[in-house]
């Protein structure tokens, strides 16, 4: 899948269309070969595809039952439980969001299944539960967030540097 994103974008931007279009071709192929046997794949092909599209409806609703295939063979896999979660949940379908992740709740870890199970949970008012399963979310993406703003400050200290060198010369 990667390798198919990187010659994509290598050939949008040289501008030849008629390649990105013979990729969607030969990524939808590879899609369908391995529906059955990595459904998981097919979805990370499908989710590099999607940018490529001019319309990617056709390629959203053909997530939906690769990532049911992928729970399937994988009932604990807790990113694959969120992705198919987070289709429900678009939908507003709260009750196959608990269907599905109520069964895994102590293994969502900091996913968005754990985000959406919270969620669901704190409008039901059952806070502890919910509290639960959003402490985690929430530490997880407070540390990204740490993580970037360390990153910007960084990059602008060194801009700032930079500029102030020319400036010296």
């Amino acid at each position: 899948a990667r390798v198919l994103a990187v010659i994509a974008v290598e050939q949008q931007i040289s501008g030849s269309r008629q390649i990105v279009l013979d990729l969607l071709e030969r990524g939808l192929r590879w899609v369908d070969e391995f529906a059955e046997s990595d459904p998981s794949g097919a979805v990370a092909v499908i989710d590099v595809l999607a940018p490529l599209a001019k319309d990617n409806g056709s390629l959203t609703a053909r997530r939906e039952p690769l990532l049911e295939k992928a729970v399937a063979q994988e009932p604990g896999n807790a990113e694959v439980l969120s992705e198919l979660a987070l289709i429900y949940e678009g939908r507003k379908d709260l009750q196959k969001c608990t269907s599905l992740l109520a069964p895994h709740r102590d293994s969502l870890g900091d996913t968005e299944g754990a985000r959406i199970l919270g969620q669901i949970y704190a409008e039901q008012g059952d806070l502890e539960a919910s509290f639960v399963l959003l402490a985690p979310y929430a530490e997880g993406r407070l540390k990204q967030l740490r993580v970037a703003e360390q990153a910007y400050g960084d990059a602008v200290k060194k801009t700032g540097d930079a500029a102030l060198e020319q400036l010296k010369q």
